[in-house]
């Protein structure tokens, strides 16, 4: 077969003529514009994209299901398998950042599904990247802890600026990768979306974290520590159905002194919270809920306590407890119980 010159580059080198294969993009280019066109469009108008967005979402996740080529090179060069990264990345901070506007917030749980459906097919074949792209959801909540910190103070709006793919000359020649970035120092509204979207993606992903990388999980426990020093109520009920979700699996270990940073935070966070969640402005229906998810985190560490998995400070599990009981006493009867 001829080769022509267009296709690839003619080199002379130390007097031996040889010829050099140009970068090309892979395979799959045209599904990833059929993907990037909506989305930017998507975005120069997200106030008004509540229909084309639920499209768009439905065709991520049914992408995800019948061609994994879309996200999984099929080619092993690390050329091909950098671009894919940089279009993955790129395409799953997109998805992140649309619950930046409040109109779309209704769309959040599919949104999350759409962001599991990508992680799934990298954590099954791309591991290294399933990892990296976990590390940043994780410094997504690190940024907005430290934004909610009334200790910090601000000199200047905080833009978050997370899911910046590696730049790719071949593929920035179809793609416009630049991806959007969010002042979120202004909008607490806007840091509870984003804070309660990645615990829903967290909470999907949880036993593959645990189980490849180590310095992520125990990662993953500081930042859900900071995240309940400084967040609200509604964001401190994912943390406890997040943490409790990781003390049931099986095999849990925890640096003994994360998991009592841990609960130390909990009975801070508790009390911290008691005048929110007795107040009668706090719906009962929420209250009950709340309670339950709370009872569910504090009954396994109960269980686990004095194990392997779990040996806290008896000074700071009494005290944890203490706070759970002035809690139970806003609780309809039947609704909750220590």
């Amino acid at each position: 077969m001829e080769v022509s010159e267009s296709d690839e580059e003619h080199l002379n080198h130390m007097g031996m003529d040889c010829w050099v294969t140009a970068p090309r993009p892979p395979a799959c280019m045209k599904v990833w514009v059929m993907m990037h066109m909506p989305m930017k469009s998507i975005y120069s108008d997200l106030e008004n994209s509540v229909t084309s967005v639920s499209g768009l979402l439905d065709s991520i996740i049914n992408t995800c299901k019948g061609y994994k080529d879309v996200f999984v090179p099929t080619k092993r060069d690390q050329q091909t398998a950098e671009q894919y990264t940089a279009f993955t990345v790129w395409l799953l901070g997109r998805l992140f950042y649309l619950m930046s506007s409040s109109v779309l917030s209704s769309k959040m749980d599919l949104c999350t599904t759409a962001q599991v459906s990508v992680l799934r097919l990298l954590e099954r074949y791309r591991c290294s990247v399933f990892i990296g792209v976990i590390n940043e959801y994780l410094n997504c909540l690190e940024d907005i802890a430290h934004v909610q910190n009334v200790d910090v103070k601000m000199e200047a709006p905080f833009v978050l600026k997370r899911f910046v793919p590696r730049s790719d000359d071949v593929l920035e020649e179809q793609l416009d990768l630049s991806q959007f970035q969010v002042v979120i120092s202004n909008s607490m509204g806007m840091c509870v979306r984003f804070q309660t979207a990645v615990l829903q993606v967290l909470s999907s992903v949880l036993s593959s974290v645990m189980e490849y990388d180590r310095s992520v999980y125990n990662k993953l426990w500081v930042v859900l520590c900071d995240t309940l020093a400084v967040a609200p109520l509604t964001v401190k009920v994912h943390v406890f159905d997040l943490a409790a979700s990781i003390l049931r699996k099986a095999g849990f270990t925890m640096d003994v002194k994360i998991q009592n940073i841990f609960c130390q935070q909990l009975k801070s966070a508790l009390s911290a919270t008691n005048d929110v969640f007795t107040s009668e402005e706090f719906p009962e229906e929420e209250r009950v809920g709340v309670a339950h998810t709370l009872k569910g985190l504090i009954d396994v560490i109960t269980d686990l306590n004095g194990t392997e998995a779990v040996d806290l400070d008896e000074m700071l599990f009494a005290a944890m407890k203490f706070v759970v009981v002035k809690w139970k006493a806003s609780i309809p009867t039947g609704g909750f119980y220590v």
